[in-house]
């Protein structure tokens, strides 16, 4: 029964939560989104940084308030947002006391996947990917390059040390984060 009802859940139509979305990627407010059909409790916590017709970029922020990175994800698994709760004005608390702040992803693709990888690529940032909705951080590395809907990674292991390289087309890419404690834990080792 599980099975059928995420099958029902995840083909919803991509823009159910547009002009909730919308509005609060104007206002800048903190939000948890929900998009773990497995576990319902689980959910990630930030702001809407920027939003097409079937992703969405958050600028993520971890349990103590702090800097997380960015993710993106599919409109499409979305199944619940929540704003203002007590635990979101307990992070936008901490969170204002944070030293750093989410930097500017410029938008010069048609997809946040591709903005998120350029950024990746120009700042030297470690990413972390899901593919064909695997549920699975699938590749981890260095973006090399980017162009015509491919990406070169250069992966790494749990260790930070070289791994091989991956071609990926980007479409194939649905979930995405950059620069979260993990990938700055994995970027510290590889730099060693």
């Amino acid at each position: 029964m599980q099975e059928e009802r995420q099958i029902q859940t995840k083909d919803a139509p991509d823009n159910v939560f547009m002009e909730q979305l919308t509005a609060l990627l104007k206002s800048k407010e903190m939000l948890q989104i929900y998009t773990n059909f497995g576990d319902t409790q689980k959910f990630s916590v930030g702001f809407v940084y920027a939003l097409t017709s079937t992703e969405i970029l958050i600028a993520h922020v971890t349990p103590y308030g702090k800097y997380d990175g960015y993710i993106v994800k599919q409109l499409k698994d979305i199944y619940r947002i929540e704003t203002q709760s007590k635990y979101i004005n307990k992070l936008k608390k901490l969170y204002s006391h944070e030293k750093k702040e989410h930097t500017v992803i410029e938008q010069t693709h048609n997809s946040l996947v591709s903005d998120l990888l350029s950024f990746a690529y120009h700042n030297q940032k470690i990413v972390s990917l899901e593919l064909l909705e695997s549920d699975n951080d699938d590749i981890i590395g260095f973006v090399d390059s980017l162009q015509s809907g491919l990406a070169r990674i250069s992966t790494i292991d749990e260790y930070g040390k070289s791994d091989g390289v991956s071609f990926i087309k980007t479409d194939d890419i649905t979930h995405a984060v950059c620069d979260s404690e993990n990938e700055i834990a994995l970027k510290t080792l590889a730099n060693d």
